[in-house]
């Protein structure tokens, strides 16, 4: 009796999951268009709309360092049709740098599946007077109050402040809603610097209107050889943006299981990788059941960052 139900229950997932989706999926990315989360979100967006033909339409839903968009996809019905592309801030960073969550990043929601990382990088104007991490610690330290740094998201906020605890800095932290609009002020002067993704700062350092001091991976990176990562300053500073999929808890395991499967695949497509690679993204997959241990040990670990970077929450 057990096995027939068993198998019972196999059978009314498969063909619960051959009629999903019947109409469009939307897949909330809670930052602006042009961030790096942004970016890999629509390349699994194409992924899913090509596997299933039909449309997974990415909205971006900017505010709160991603949180905005996460509680509206926590809040959202478990009915497969609304899909949030998070990363390390909204579900991991959350809990730590902000007082009133208005989720659980683990509760709350139902991981999908994995999808990449990015390194970022320490940047300045071109025309700054810095030409290492040390020297605009060294600047900042005879200029207290002077040097004022952009973030807008969780791996920004942790890097920069990271930088100033050490330093024993008096820098003013400016946080902004996106990464764009971050960049484009560091270029007008507004700010003195930040650590973004190297998805968004690449382009601006080649067209010679950013400069990189540092990464912030373990060790030097293929775009950038001769850049040195922030860990030759910060003993043991080592950070990666991640970015995975998820559905709000209850929605229907055979849905999950299938976009798992197809994002996976997709993932293996060679197109798919060089588009990936050539914005900077390392392809870092992972199933719905790898996904939920890294989070939860991504949750302890960003704690940790937190606390290190003397971050208070708001």
């Amino acid at each position: 009796m057990r096995l027939f139900c068993i198998v019972l229950s196999l059978l009314c997932c498969h063909v619960l999951a051959q009629n999903y989706p019947v109409k469009p999926v939307v897949i909330t990315v809670p930052f602006p268009a042009g961030t790096s989360t942004d970016v890999v979100g629509r390349e699994v967006a194409q992924i899913l709309s090509k596997a299933n033909g039909v449309a997974f339409v990415v909205e971006n839903k900017p505010g709160a360092q991603g949180l905005t968009g996460a509680a509206l996809v926590a809040r959202a019905p478990k009915d497969g049709y609304s899909l949030l592309f998070g990363n390390n801030t909204t579900q991991a960073a959350a809990p730590w740098i902000a007082k009133n969550l208005s989720y659980d990043p683990i509760r709350d929601f139902e991981p999908i599946a994995r999808i990449g990382a990015v390194v970022l990088s320490l940047v300045v104007r071109s025309d700054a007077p810095f030409q290492s991490t040390e020297q605009l610690i060294d600047f900042g330290k005879k200029h207290p109050g002077q040097l004022k740094w952009g973030y807008a998201n969780g791996a920004n906020q942790v890097s920069g402040a990271a930088i100033t605890t050490f330093g024993n800095l008096d820098a003013i932290g400016v946080p902004y809603k996106g990464v764009p609009q971050m960049l484009t002020d560091l270029i007008g002067g507004s700010i003195d610097f930040t650590v973004a993704d190297v998805t968004n700062v690449s382009p601006l350092i080649k067209a010679g209107r950013l400069k990189a001091l540092a990464v912030t991976s373990s060790e030097s990176i293929e775009s950038m050889p001769n850049v040195m990562p922030l860990s030759r300053t910060i003993s043991g500073f080592s950070l990666l943006g991640w970015f995975a999929l998820f559905a709000p808890v209850g929605t229907p395991l055979a849905y999950t299981s299938k976009l798992s499967e197809q994002i996976l695949s997709g993932l293996q497509d060679k197109e798919v990788q060089e588009r990936l690679k050539s914005s900077g993204i390392l392809i870092y997959s992972g199933t719905s059941e790898e996904l939920r241990k890294f989070v939860a040990s991504e949750s302890e670990k960003w704690r940790i960052l937190v606390r290190n970077a003397n971050i208070q929450p708001e």
